[in-house]
């Protein structure tokens, strides 16, 4: 019941929102225009609705409309009058049928009206959410007040909203609220996109790649980087949803959270950053035999389905995504170089991604807990407290496929105002040396034979990748009494002279299915294809 007036609610306060820009509430605005009549039952008034407010239009990186890019029919419908002749979709009915019941005017989004429909008038007006909407999540969505509640919309609220104009339509009716017989309805003018822009680092052609291929994805996310400028080109979360449809947002569990943004159980793909502080740290070999379960003290840690994979080295290891081999190599290194080297990467800090819009910190544990061999040991593998962001595990890739230059990853490229151009902070951040180019170089051959010969085979396109997959254990039991599973790969492509990386998560996932890697690859080979 709880769930059905939710959605109620929402379908209403949509119901404007398909009309209006800043998703305005539907108000009246009235002022007598008789002179003193006895009888207010049929003074007249103008009544005047806004039906489009031109927020600032978000863009891609290349100009292409995210927001305001389609036109819809508008319907003022006098119940008093009206007969029939008007189609709309389902969601509307109880509005229209409150309105009829109160013979009033009614002021909906309409598919077609028929021209010698009684008592109707239609006219064209902007959305601002088209009906296959991109990057949901990333761009976010509004209240009924016209307020950015989430994503983007919420971050640059007072921007969009600084040069806004409101169009109206008006008409002319008695004090009853019934619109006058044979008088016109007037609009205040063309409803026209704003000319102020949030332009993103977005790719449509990218973001709309990324969508497709991660439909078989029921909760996780998707994230595709430039190598070189750290611009984000496509970002995904799933479920997906809708602004206009927020009633079964509601009740789809996640579909309001951006995947992107929050932090989870990393697993093997931390793996590459104890790689790097032990190559960082002056190493450069290191050996161990597996024998399928790592012992240390008191703790007991398998490899997958207490796999034994033998006398390993690095690359092999790394292939392999042995357990034992990195737990045995980060004790070997140590927790002041995991620590440093982690902190460095920006694990256990917010990710800035554009003025005033971040990803979540994860958990990063602290340099005492780390000095307990069982912590370090189970972090070396990414396993334990470690919590990591999909935008965090995205930076550890570019910053490897950049030959260990740290890019700042970044939604923004900048804002368009009054004609005048201005970068965002965060896309105009400095570059830094993170690691070193022969560590960068190492790891980054090690991740492509991962691609050809380890557990990204699955994954490697025509033209090569690097890759690194992960299962992580939540230590979290599903309805069925599983334990809940994240499974992630991330890596770069092509495989020489990489340009972008792809890091995919997929949620509660059976780690028997491989599910990532079809993603990973198809997202590849498309975007292969476009240059």
């Amino acid at each position: 019941m709880i769930f059905l007036k939710r959605r109620l609610f929402f379908s209403i306060s949509i119901l404007f929102a398909f009309c209006s820009i800043t998703v305005t509430r539907l108000f009246l605005i009235a002022f007598s225009s008789g002179e003193g009549l006895k009888n207010a039952a049929f003074s007249q008034q103008t009544s005047s609705v806004i039906y489009y407010t031109s927020r600032a239009v978000i863009t891609d990186c290349n100009g292409a409309f995210l927001t305001d890019s389609e036109s819809s029919l508008l319907g003022v419908v006098s119940l008093p009058e009206y007969s029939g002749g008007v189609t709309f979709e389902e969601k509307y009915n109880d509005y229209f049928n409150s309105c009829a019941k109160n013979r009033t005017v009614a002021i909906l989004p309409i598919l077609s009206a028929e021209k010698n429909a009684r008592g109707v008038f239609s006219f064209k007006t902007l959305t601002r959410y088209s009906k296959n909407q991109l990057a949901t999540h990333l761009i976010g969505s509004l209240n009924e007040n016209g307020d950015g509640v989430s994503g983007l919309e919420y971050a640059f609220n007072s921007f969009f909203r600084k040069n806004e104009k409101k169009f109206t339509v008006s008409y002319l009716s008695n004090s009853l609220g019934y619109l006058i017989s044979g008088k016109t309805v007037s609009v205040s003018g063309d409803a026209t996109p704003s000319a102020d822009r949030l332009i993103l680092t977005i790719d449509e052609r990218f973001q709309k790649i990324a969508e497709e291929a991660s439909k078989s994805i029921k909760s996780g996310a998707v994230i595709v980087t430039d190598v070189k400028t750290g611009e984000i080109k496509a970002m995904v979360s799933k479920p997906y949803y809708h602004p206009y449809e927020m009633g079964d947002a509601l009740e789809t569990e996640g579909a309001l959270v951006n995947k992107c943004l929050n932090a989870f159980n990393a697993g093997s793909a931390f793996k590459l950053l104890t790689l790097c502080a032990f190559l960082e740290n002056g190493n450069s070999e290191f050996h161990y035999e597996c024998d399928g379960v790592c012992e240390l003290d008191n703790l007991s840690i398998g490899c997958y389905r207490q796999k034994s994979h033998g006398i390993l080295d690095i690359p092999s290891a790394l292939s392999a995504s042995c357990n034992g081999f990195f737990i045995m190599m980060g004790i070997k290194n140590g927790a002041s170089s995991l620590f440093e080297n982690g902190k460095a990467f920006g694990f256990g800090e917010k990710t800035p991604l554009a003025e005033n819009f971040y990803s979540s910190a994860g958990y990063f544990p602290t340099l005492e807990e780390l000095k307990k061999d069982y912590e370090l040991a189970n972090v070396s593998m990414g396993q334990g407290k470690l919590l990591v962001t999909p935008v965090q595990i995205a930076s550890l890739t570019q910053t490897i496929a950049n030959g260990g230059i740290k890019k700042p990853l970044s939604v923004v490229l900048g804002k368009t105002e009054n004609g005048v151009f201005t970068e965002d902070s965060v896309h105009a951040a400095p570059e830094s040396r993170i690691i070193s180019e022969k560590t960068a170089a190492y790891v980054a051959n090690c991740m492509r034979e991962v691609s050809l010969n380890g557990t990204g085979k699955k994954a490697n396109p025509s033209c090569g990748s690097g890759t690194k997959t992960s299962t992580a254990e939540t230590g979290i039991l599903n309805e069925n009494g599983k334990n809940v599973i994240q499974s992630w790969i991330t890596g770069f492509f092509p495989s020489e002279a990489p340009a972008y990386t792809v890091t995919v998560l997929v949620e509660n996932t059976d780690p028997a299915v491989t599910n990532t890697s079809p993603v990973f690859k198809e997202i590849a080979e498309k975007i292969s294809a476009l240059s």
